[in-house]
């Protein structure tokens, strides 16, 4: 039995890729899945400014717009996560 797992997890997830890692070697002991093999992408934050109205990526939410210096950034990716798929055969 072969399988594997993929996902992505954003920088503000609030999950830790090695803790869910683990985690998921715990869930699928003596089980089927037992040797599966995970896979996890890393994403950045991204915002788009309300101001000028472009996208960029910041480490911290209250980071200003670096195009135009404006502090009124919305994020629009970087605090998901999810598992994409499972495959087993």
């Amino acid at each position: 039995w072969m399988c594997s797992a993929s996902g992505s997890e954003a920088a503000w997830s609030g999950v830790e890729p090695e803790t869910l890692r683990f985690a998921l070697e715990v869930v699928y002991k003596e089980t089927l899945m037992e040797n599966c093999e995970v896979k996890i992408d890393f994403r950045e934050p991204t915002f788009i400014c309300a101001d000028c109205k472009r996208e960029f990526t910041a480490e911290n939410r209250l980071d200003p717009c670096p195009h135009c210096g404006s502090y009124a950034g919305e994020m629009t990716a970087g605090d998901e996560m999810e598992i994409s798929t499972l495959e087993g055969e």
